[in-house]
């Protein structure tokens, strides 16, 4: 009854359109109008939250107030406050930064029309959590190829989005806050635009993939999507989860006078906190961030990002997934899932490769020592993965699979080690959980190898590297023409080729949770035997076992996986 009376509720609130370049929609806020570019309509600057400043800042987003007259989405709004950027911020339609930024973007293909019950993408940026927007994100390609609405979402960052006492006091995750507000806001809103409220994808890179991840196990989200896209990031790494929130909180209170290095984290340090002026607030962030970084230990874990509040991040996410009987494991499971990478990760790594070339006294430029490898990078990078799964990785072992006679193949080898540790294995691992004895949702596996065609940036990179560097599959799932149009990136047929697939790929998948519609070759789902994954280069092909000396190395045979989940294989069958 309560779901006959919800359509008919939806079916009383019509859409409005002004003039063919105006689209009016009519939303349970009020009504905003719309712009068509690209052909696509498209509904800027939709607020979904309350400003978050005052007592607001550092809470839970709150939903915003209605509106009386119609709204102006014709241009976007600001980016949330964060450090400056300029590789991408010179691309930007909107170059201010506020406070005041929680506001999405909706991309509707051909008519604005109720009821028409299209699928939705809900797209959640990247950035390492301190930077990013959504209108860098131009979705209205995307939109068109697949005829599902899109939406992009900014959520506040760094200090503002995620600052932590680790407790009460501030138990952190606001951006994640934003994120869920969002997802709700598109619950309670998207079939006014067309879409279908129970057929969203929730999608993102990097920071916006650990960003999905961590929603897709938090049970509370049960209904606001029912699929989910994670690129290069799964809740499973140790770059998931920050650790030392606490002490940046401290050291920001004390770089501000709102607390002394040995005095409490407490109620007058969250008031003097939010009565910073924000832009002092920012610069503190940077600096403190600055300081934090000048040491190796940040490079393999966030610098600013997600914390365990007991709330939305109830545990440890290996420990919640671990555990077949837990909610977060139940939850991830009712999901479609994809997961994927690009197959050169590591090259975040390599800024720090330099530092440590400076201070091992090699040029990273030439190559790296395997006995700085062996010794010096392994045990960190062992170490590192141990904390997180509780496996003993044998650092012998380690050298023995990365390690290489030449200088400059070594060098490679350190990022694929690097890529694996933290980006590859935990994707391969999240598959597993999700797809051993699954039969009622689908998984896949993709992996992203087409060579960067960046020729600038190219140009910044060591000889030796080779492969797609992190986040160079956004170009193409967002259409390939934008690299021309936006950064003078001349693009060949096969790439646009590329491109097309890929959007046709992950929209079908948005659809039916299938990528697959008369493909060839066809994208089988990945299980935890044959570990299939499709390969996106210049040519498009069907694989299995995805670096499977590498992935031996630090899960084994996953037997330990299929132990943990035999109540569910064996007991149950089904779930």
């Amino acid at each position: 009854m309560a779901t006959i009376l919800s359509h008919m509720l939806l079916m009383t609130i019509p859409v409005i359109v002004i003039g063919q370049n105006n689209p009016t929609v009519r939303t349970r806020m009020g009504e905003v109008r719309g712009i068509l570019e690209n052909n696509v309509n498209q509904f800027r600057n939709i607020p979904y939250a309350k400003p978050p400043v005052g007592p607001l800042r550092f809470a839970k987003s709150v939903p915003s107030d209605p509106w009386t007259t119609v709204r102006d989405g014709t241009q976007f709004g600001p980016s949330c406050l964060q450090p400056p950027y300029p590789e991408t911020d010179k691309f930007l339609p909107n170059l201010n930064k506020s406070e005041d930024c929680l506001y999405l973007n909706v991309y509707v293909p051909g008519s604005v029309v109720a009821g028409s019950n299209k699928p939705v993408m809900v797209w959640i940026h990247g950035g390492a959590f301190l930077v990013g927007q959504a209108m860098l994100y131009d979705a209205s390609f995307l939109a068109k190829t697949g005829d599902v609405i899109v939406v992009t979402v900014n959520y506040r960052l760094g200090v503002f989005g995620f600052l932590s006492t680790m407790d009460s006091i501030l138990p952190g995750n606001y951006g994640l806050w934003d994120q869920r507000l969002a997802l709700q806001w598109v619950k309670t809103n998207i079939a006014e635009f067309g879409g279908n409220p129970s057929s969203v994808t929730l999608f993102g890179e990097s920071a916006g993939s650990i960003s999905v991840s961590l929603q897709s196990i938090n049970p509370m989200n049960r209904g606001l999507f029912q699929r989910v896209i994670a690129e290069s990031g799964v809740s499973l790494s140790n770059i998931a989860v920050w650790d030392n929130s606490s002490s940046f909180a401290r050291d920001v209170g004390v770089s501000l006078n709102c607390s002394s290095t040995t005095g409490k984290l407490d109620d007058a340090y969250v008031r003097c906190m939010r009565s910073i002026p924000a832009a002092k607030l920012l610069n503190t962030q940077n600096v403190a961030l600055f300081m934090q970084s000048d040491n190796f230990g940040p490079v393999l874990h966030p610098i600013i990002g997600p914390v365990i509040d007991h709330t939305l991040i109830t545990d440890s996410p290996y420990k919640l997934l671990s555990n077949t009987s837990s909610p977060s494991f139940q939850f991830f499971r009712s999901l479609d899932y994809m997961a994927g990478n690009v197959n050169q990760e590591g090259s975040l790594f390599l800024e720090r490769l330099a530092k440590i070339g400076k201070s091992k006294n090699f040029d990273f430029k030439t190559g790296v020592p395997t006995s700085v490898f062996c010794n010096y990078l392994v045990p960190i990078f062992t170490a590192t993965f141990e904390a997180v799964s509780s496996r003993t990785i044998s650092p012998a072992s380690a050298c023995s699979t990365y390690g290489r006679s030449d200088v400059a193949a070594q060098a490679s080898s350190v990022l694929d080690c690097f890529a694996d540790v933290n980006f590859v294995v935990p994707a391969i691992e999240s598959l597993g959980i999700h797809s051993a004895g699954n039969i009622l949702t689908s998984t896949y596996q993709y992996m992203f190898n087409r060579p960067s065609i960046d020729t600038p940036s190219l140009q910044s990179l060591p000889h030796w590297f080779v492969g797609a560097p992190h986040a160079s599959e956004v170009f193409f799932l967002f259409g390939a023409q934008e690299l021309k149009s936006k950064f003078n990136i001349t693009v060949s047929a096969a790439d646009m080729a590329l491109s097309q697939r890929m959007m046709t790929h992950w929209t079908n998948f948005a659809k039916i949770g299938n990528p697959n519609m008369n493909n060839n070759p066809m994208w089988i789902p990945y299980d935890i035997s044959q570990r299939f994954y499709m390969d996106f280069n210049s040519n498009v092909t069907l694989k299995s076992h995805l670096y499977k000396a590498r992935v031996s190395l630090w899960l084994g045979d996953q037997s330990d996986l299929l132990s943990a989940l035999q109540s569910v294989i064996v007991g149950r069958g089904t779930e």
